[in-house]
């Protein structure tokens, strides 16, 4: 990833990711975009200058050590044009400097430790959606609670689809015809998510994700 900001469809609400080590870049931007909306990327402090500050932000996950500055200042000039997103601030030894989580507390940001991954972004990925609930659908909020279910037990696209449409009041034979397939793909893959959540049926599943949307886990 160069310095070079790398845009998603910029129609869309967006997360905006701030990191200059590439690998991890990557994997960021890959775990995020199952969740919705596009993801903005970049590496340094000079390209984020050329990013609208004022734009539909959904979240922010930004490195504190940057090549060309601290992603703290970054964070604050989004802040002041008046992105209240949730964010999280991150360095490998980010626990070790009070100045740091100081400001982080002060901007609103979550401080989280390098290395991380999916587990910790559950965390970021629910503030968003309490965030976000005031100006959802109720089929857009289950849409992205059961996103948030595919990252934190590693359900497929098809599971976490079956988990939506069945939260919505779909039966299995009107989930089978929705996809386009039989009514035993969609069995078995009731059958993988149901092993993976540790849920007894799938209307356990349902309910569980339900309260969820509700603000009541």
């Amino acid at each position: 990833m160069t310095g070079a900001v790398r845009r998603g469809d910029l129609n869309q609400s967006k997360f905006l990711v701030v990191e200059d080590h590439e690998p991890f870049g990557r994997s960021l931007q890959f775990l995020l975009r199952p969740y919705g909306g596009a993801v903005v990327a970049g590496s340094t402090a000079d390209a984020m200058c050329h990013v609208d500050a004022a734009a539909d932000w959904r979240g922010f996950v930004v490195d504190v050590m940057l090549p060309d500055g601290n992603g703290l200042d970054v964070l604050q000039a989004f802040r002041e044009a008046g992105a209240d997103a949730p964010a999280i601030v991150t360095s490998g030894h980010l626990l070790e400097d009070e100045e740091t989580l100081r400001r982080a507390f002060r901007l609103k940001a979550a401080a989280v430790p390098k290395p991380f991954g999916a587990i910790e972004l559950v965390g970021f990925l629910n503030d968003v959606a309490q965030h976000e609930r005031r100006n959802q659908t109720f089929a857009e909020a289950v849409e992205v609670h059961a996103a948030i279910w595919r990252l934190r037990w590693g359900l497929s696209p098809g599971e976490a689809e079956v988990l939506s449409r069945s939260a919505q009041g779909q039966s299995r034979e009107q989930i089978a015809r929705a996809r386009g397939v039989s009514e035993l793909t969609v069995k078995t893959q009731v059958s993988c998510l149901l092993e993976k959540t540790s849920d007894p049926t799938l209307p356990d599943a349902v309910a569980r994700l339900l309260r969820e949307v509700a603000g009541k886990p």
